[in-house]
């Protein structure tokens, strides 16, 4: 059993119009899980139970003396705009069963998902969520060549009250998805793979639901409650090359997706201002990404990643929007293990750097290229009871003006100032 405590507060600054002058807005996170574990063997069959409770507290507020926009009517200081609380259970059981080499893994899996939004005007509608899959996976090796797919089916409900309304709405959702992949190890520690994989995913509850100015996003959400499932098929291939103390990746795919949920500027206007909705639309992916990990001494490793994605929209050159430019990240660990108490201190530095948005999509201007420096430690010492790991970090220690996403507002600046994390976890 492990209990997992996250919490934060994130200042972001807005040169916004929206705002009208605001200069900055406050996030504040809490979010409490605690999680199960349980595994057990019974005539040649492996089974794993893993459930979580989970309750997030989600609240903003404002600088701004003057949100007419928002709310009306002027507000003071420290004005709370957004507010909402998550509670929600998962459970998944997992059968795994070996015949020499190969594996087969059955399952089930439930989610049951409540959010309630008590903001000066709500962005989400009171709903709840209920979920259900049945999975299947299969591993097969024969020499030097590796086989292995996947089936899943989900189903999910949507339940949705709106209290300005008094209306209800409800969405039920089925799909199927699954992969089928082949690896093979070549000469020199080289390992070849080639995927094939169809995917589904239901609308979320944003983009069925969202009625209003999300703060944290400086947008005016609109969603759809018409919105059909995505449902694509795409081929990905990759090589790894795995030493003792280096490792090396790259991989490649290519998606079609039909319904493709994104954010179309469109012709709506509040306050003057377009205001995004929640579209779909058929979609062309591809992208790209490598790793590398070099473990120079026991106590020392270095990594480096780089991802790039594209989007377009089916059978076009037109880009799609919200696609985030190409990003990497270097990074340093260094850990330290107490021989006397057995207690482990590990030292990480990244540096998290985006590059500019150069095909911005339709009603988007280019992003500036930026560099985020973040540090942090973990301290985990085991005991009688069991392992006590506290985490510390800070993000953007360099406070650096930055905005995350393409924006439909020239004028926006969404960006987290300096940051302080903390995390706590029990194992027992």
């Amino acid at each position: 059993m492990r209990y997992v405590l996250d919490a934060g507060v994130y200042k972001s600054l807005y040169v916004d119009a929206y705002y009208s002058g605001a200069n900055y807005l406050r996030r504040r996170i809490r979010d409490h899980r605690v999680q199960f574990e349980a595994r057990t063997a019974r005539a040649g069959t492996d089974y794993e139970l893993k459930s979580q409770w989970q309750h997030r507290d989600l609240a903003a507020t404002t600088s701004n003396a003057q949100l007419r926009v928002f709310t009306g009517t002027p507000n003071p200081d420290g004005t709370q705009l957004l507010d909402t609380a998550l509670d929600g259970g998962t459970s998944e059981l997992v059968a795994s069963h070996r015949i020499g080499r190969d594996r087969l893994r059955t399952g089930i899996s439930s989610t049951l998902q409540h959010i309630v939004d008590t903001s000066v005007r709500p962005v989400l509608p009171d709903t709840r969520t209920t979920s259900g899959a049945a999975f299947g996976i299969a591993d097969a090796r024969r020499g030097a060549l590796a086989l292995s797919s996947a089936v899943r089916i989900d189903a999910v409900r949507y339940s949705a009250n709106f209290a300005s309304t008094g209306g209800h709405v409800q969405r039920n959702f089925r799909g199927v998805s699954g992969s089928v992949r082949a690896a093979v190890d070549m000469p020199r520690d080289v390992t070849l793979s080639l995927e094939g994989a169809r995917s589904w995913r239901p609308p979320g509850v944003a983009e069925l639901f969202a009625t209003s100015l999300a703060p944290t996003n400086s947008r005016y959400l609109t969603g759809d409650t018409g919105l059909r499932a995505e449902q694509g098929f795409g081929v990905e291939g990759g090589a790894e090359w795995n030493a003792s103390r280096a490792q090396l990746a790259a991989h490649a795919y290519t998606r079609r997706v039909d319904h493709w949920i994104g954010i179309d500027p469109g012709g709506l206007s509040y306050a003057g201002l377009l205001v995004p909705r929640y579209s779909s639309s058929d979609a062309d992916l591809l992208g790209a990404e490598a790793s590398a990990t070099l473990q120079v001494v026991n106590a020392l490793k270095l990594e480096g990643h780089f991802e790039l994605a594209r989007g377009y929209y089916a059978n076009t050159p037109a880009p799609l929007p919200l696609m985030l430019p190409p990003r990497w990240r270097l990074a340093t660990e260094l850990s330290h293990p107490n021989q006397r108490d057995h207690t482990i201190i590990t030292l990480r530095v990244e540096a998290d750097g985006t590059e500019r948005l150069s095909r911005p999509g339709l009603g988007e201007y280019e992003v500036p290229a930026f560099v985020l420096v973040h540090a942090g430690m973990v301290i985990e010492r085991p005991g009688t009871s069991g392992t006590h790991r506290l985490s510390i970090a800070v993000r953007n220690v360099a406070n650096t003006y930055y905005s995350i996403y393409p924006s439909y507002y020239p004028l926006r600046a969404d960006g987290a100032e300096r940051s302080f994390e903390v995390r706590f976890s029990f194992d027992r």
